[in-house]
């Protein structure tokens, strides 16, 4: 980082040897398909220059602008003859840790119409594009759909899902949302502090210049190590109490308040995961469907991630979920899921879906069905 920091410098400081006041005040003209950059004093600019949109360029000795390549001093240029810099922490802001990464990683946002208030106006939220069909690691917790179309039938087990959830990244994004006008004091208070911890989390370390998988170690490691199963939950789950609405569910409860069972433990990984750019599902055990875990996907491979297992040490417990490759098994979970066929659950193309577009929400929360 330090070295690539002191190119940087040496870099700006080869550049500035070059700046003229021409820079501001010349024209970009092309020759032969060949893009040049005419000086008020009729000269074309070599070697490197910074145009008014702040951005480098570079010019060989017959003044023709480089483009996709390496410059004589060795720095890359893009297609559009601009310099690229490399270094993903260029644009990185420690408020924000999102706002520069949020389309990379998949985090895109779609405006929804929730409902009309008495005026007859409707009453907006804007949403992570969250939809079964669309693609499973675009929904955090687990999807009913998911349940019909592995067994015929729904989960045994809740979604996992909260508005906080997806809402909390959003904040990280800096992206601003109908929902803090008409949002409830509670919700807000809890999608501010989840997104408080998912913030320090991911100023860290530099998990944009690690690799997937050790993106998906460290997540499971940081869980594995700051949260709690709540077993007193568990017993009154199985004793057939009313758990409903308890946080230990959700991923404000693991990342919060430290203690949850799977389904909470579960989505706080994937929030993490996705967050960095990881691709990842929640899935039911085919043996006990009141259990979920997480498939994620790291560096061209699938592993299975259960951060629910007792008894074993922070340590022991990431290792023992990035052991293995569940490659097939995530293959046939997959061929289900989008098996069109499958006449225990609907297919709805999403490709329309686009951030900036409005869509009126129907059906009941489990299913989502844009217009």
């Amino acid at each position: 980082m330090k070295r690539h920091f002191l190119k940087i410098l040496a870099v700006s400081a080869a550049l500035s040897i070059f700046i003229s006041n021409a820079a501001y005040a010349g024209t970009w003209t092309t020759e032969s398909g060949q893009w040049k950059y005419r000086q008020d004093d009729g000269t074309y600019a070599k070697g490197w220059l910074q145009d008014t949109d702040g951005r480098w360029y570079y010019f060989d000795a017959n003044g023709r602008m480089l483009s996709n390549t390496a410059t004589p001093d060795g720095y890359q240029v893009g297609e559009d003859g601009a310099w690229v810099n490399h270094d993903p922490y260029a644009s990185y802001d420690a408020d924000y840790p999102l706002k520069d990464y949020a389309d990379k990683a998949g985090l895109q946002y779609v405006d929804v119409i929730m409902s009309y208030n008495s005026k007859g106006d409707p009453v907006m939220e804007r949403r992570l594009r969250q939809d079964y069909n669309y693609g499973l690691y675009n929904y955090f917790g687990l999807s009913d759909n998911l349940c019909k179309a592995l067994y015929g039938e729904s989960d045994q087990i809740g979604t996992g899902e909260m508005a906080v959830d997806g809402d909390s990244l959003l904040v990280l994004a800096g992206v601003p949302l109908y929902q803090e006008g008409v949002g409830s004091d509670t919700y807000k208070q809890q999608r501010n502090r989840l997104a408080l911890v998912i913030r320090e989390y991911l100023n860290s370390y530099q998990w944009r210049n690690a690799s997937e998988l050790e993106r998906a170690r460290n997540a499971a490691f940081y869980i594995a190590s700051g949260c709690t199963y709540d077993k007193d939950l568990y017993n009154r789950f199985v004793a057939g109490e009313d758990t409903t609405g308890d946080p230990s569910f959700t991923a404000y409860g693991c990342l919060v308040n430290h203690k949850a069972v799977c389904e909470g433990i579960s989505v706080a990984y994937q929030l993490l995961a996705r967050s960095m750019g990881l691709n990842c599902f929640c899935a039911p055990d085919d043996e006990d469907k009141d259990h979920m875990f997480v498939y994620v996907q790291a560096d061209g491979n699938w592993y299975k991630v259960d951060l629910s297992v007792t008894g074993l040490a922070p340590q022991a417990m990431v290792r023992r979920c990035f052991t293995d490759m569940d490659n097939q098994e995530v293959e046939r979970i997959m061929k289900a899921y989008y098996n069109e066929e499958n006449p225990h659950i609907k297919h709805i193309q999403y490709d329309s879906l686009a951030p900036g577009a409005v869509y009126q929400l129907k059906g009941g929360w489990q299913y989502r069905e844009y217009q």
